[in-house]
């Protein structure tokens, strides 16, 4: 009892001082990887008996059956069915079923079955074998399912428990130390290791006894492929075993405490549960790891010496830190020797709003600088003990930190020309999107915008603004996302309600979509923009103005002025004249945009 509450207090202490961080991951295990399962209902993990349970007589399991024996005009009607269940909130099996939108859109789809039978039907007019063109279809289906589930979902569960692990230890965990394990090049082995240990549990689970006892038996396996990916899956388990020998009852009382708050998640419908209570469980766990291999260490058990990253629980020593850091004093020195030396104006250019306005030479200078700013930046909070120190772990790659020179950076400044390209191919992009979107929902190809060209400009200045105005934030990925979901939020329902006051038309309509304001905006909106505009600014963004430094001002400045003249007869036209009409602003409330 004693150490139970010990346990649970150093949980919340580590809740509290990384409290974004934990729900973060955890909902990302709750609504990705599909780990943990909320409601009304009690929290529990979903085991693959019960998965087989509640699966094996319902009507989604009927439409595959169907699909792959050939009858596909069966599948398609049952398939239909679900649709209509999941739209008027019938069917518990889909979460966003009751819910309009792009993403209930595509959940439903897959969860009734409907895509398949497309992608079958599809198949089936190139083959013109039913037999066959189901077994491509299965093949397909299991393939890709078992990829996606095994190298990310279930593997996620191991790169989770390491986060856990070092919020417990320092004050600083960044959120990219979530992708460690591909870093150290071990995605492979711990997604294989974590595939046998869900095979192994699968098949005690059909013993149903024998499934509870293997479940808190394999207890330490995630936590033991967070601390050494490289450790093989048959190892893992073993040494799982003898690490919970004798500690199978503790664990389940453990597990057993959070029956209270669980019972506080059917009053909140869950919320508590996502915002706590999952966290909270995820801690005081990590807490209680780290009790059992403390036990086993010393206790010298068969196989314990696998776990060899000693830093996760205890921190390096300054001379370690200052040895295998060296290079940040260097790094240092290189920056007090090589300051890019500017203006007032267009150090607030370039540092404000990532606007270049001098020599190409000297903004290739500048960006390198401030590359190294961060990276120096970073490993200097590691030398200080408040981050785990990533190059003491001993899979580590020597020299896979530095930044090779010349390489791409999202730590950048735009010229003018850049960012005139930028902003058609955003506003191209976006184009592409919404006609594509609209394609999928009704079938029909149609131009979708106020405008006649290939361009929507909410994009494309929506691409530009959050590139502009978030350009001190880019260093921190989360409050990157956050501050861009806001902006093109406020950029989006400003548009909407102008369109609509000056034309009296709406071009796009979220009424009945989760989480909407007036129709104009929604949360999925948000959160797709916001992952929209992370992808722009770390990556898209970036190559296109590597690609584009490239070309001679004699080319490009005449494209710019061309793209320009264009998209301004278009604006002069469509002030007065909008593009509008069928698919475009004949919508129904809660129609795509």
């Amino acid at each position: 009892m004693a150490l139970r509450k010990e346990w649970k207090q150093k949980g919340r202490q580590t809740l509290k001082s990384h409290y974004a961080l934990c729900v973060i991951l955890c909902m990302l295990a709750i609504f990705v990887t599909g780990e943990f399962r909320i409601g009304s209902t009690l929290l529990s993990e979903q085991t693959p008996v019960q998965n087989t349970i509640e699966l094996s007589n319902s009507l989604e399991v009927e439409v595959l059956r169907d699909i792959f024996k050939g009858n596909y005009e069966k599948a398609s009607e049952k398939a239909q069915k679900l649709l209509a269940d999941y739209a008027d909130g019938d069917n518990e099996s889909s979460e966003l079923g009751n819910q309009r939108g792009v993403l209930a859109s595509l959940v439903n789809d897959f969860s009734s079955g409907h895509f398949l039978v497309k992608v079958a039907l599809s198949v089936f007019t190139v083959v013109q074998n039913p037999k066959l063109a189901s077994g491509i279809v299965m093949l397909l289906t299991v393939t890709a399912y078992g990829v996606i589930w095994a190298f990310i979902f279930n593997c996620f569960k191991a790169m989770m428990r390491r986060m856990f692990l070092e919020a417990r230890r320092y004050p600083s965990v960044p959120i990219y130390h979530v992708l460690f394990i591909p870093a150290i090049r071990r995605w492979r082995k711990a997604t294989l290791t974590m595939l046998v240990t869900y095979l192994f549990q699968a098949l005690w689970n059909l013993t149903i006894i024998g499934g509870i006892i293997k479940h808190y038996s394999y207890f330490c396996v995630p936590y033991i492929v967070g601390e050494n990916p490289d450790i093989s899956p048959l190892q893992a388990i073993r040494l799982s075993r003898k690490m919970m020998d004798g500690h199978k009852w503790e664990c389940f009382l453990l597990d057993l405490s959070f029956i209270g708050w669980d019972l506080l998640g059917i009053g909140t419908m869950g919320l508590s549960n996502i915002f706590y209570t999952i966290p909270f469980r995820m801690t005081a766990f990590a807490e209680y790891f780290v009790y059992v291999r403390g036990l086993a260490k010393k206790a010298q058990i068969e196989g314990i010496h696998e776990l060899d990253d000693i830093y996760l629980y205890e921190l390096a020593s300054v001379d370690d830190l200052e040895w295998f850091y060296q290079d940040i004093v260097e790094d240092e020195k290189y920056l007090a020797e090589n300051h890019v030396v500017m203006s007032g104006k267009q150090r607030v250019c370039a540092k404000w709003f990532s606007i270049w306005i001098d020599s190409r030479k000297k903004k290739l200078a500048w960006q390198k600088q401030r590359s190294m700013e961060i990276q120096v930046e970073r490993e200097r909070a590691t030398m200080e003990q408040k981050c785990y120190p990533t190059r003491l772990h001993p899979l580590w790659p020597k020299g896979g930190r530095k930044l090779r020179s010349g390489s791409i950076t999202y730590m950048r400044c735009y010229t003018v020309w850049s960012l005139i390209v930028m902003f058609f191919v955003f506003a191209g992009i976006g184009w592409i999107w919404e006609v594509m979107l609209h394609f999928l929902e009704t079938g029909v190809i149609v131009n979708r915008g106020t405008m006649l060209g290939p361009w929507l400009p909410i994009y494309g200045a929506g691409g530009l603004i959050v590139l502009s105005l978030c350009t001190c934030l880019r260093s921190n990925p989360i409050a990157e996302l956050m501050a861009a979901m806001g902006l093109c939020g406020v950029i989006e329902y400003i548009t909407s309600w102008f369109l609509e006051l000056k034309y009296g038309l709406r071009w796009w309509d979220y009424t009945g979509y989760f989480l909407n304001l007036n129709g104009r905006i929604c949360a999925e909106g948000l959160l797709i923009f916001g992952i929209g505009s992370g992808i722009v600014v770390y990556l898209i963004a970036p190559v296109l103005d590597e690609m584009i430094s490239k070309i001679k001002d004699k080319v490009i400045v005449p494209v710019c002025l061309a793209l320009l003249l264009m998209f301004n007869m278009d604006l002069v036209h469509s002030v007065s004249q909008p593009n509008s009409g069928h698919g475009v602003t004949d919508i129904e409330a809660g129609g795509v945009e």
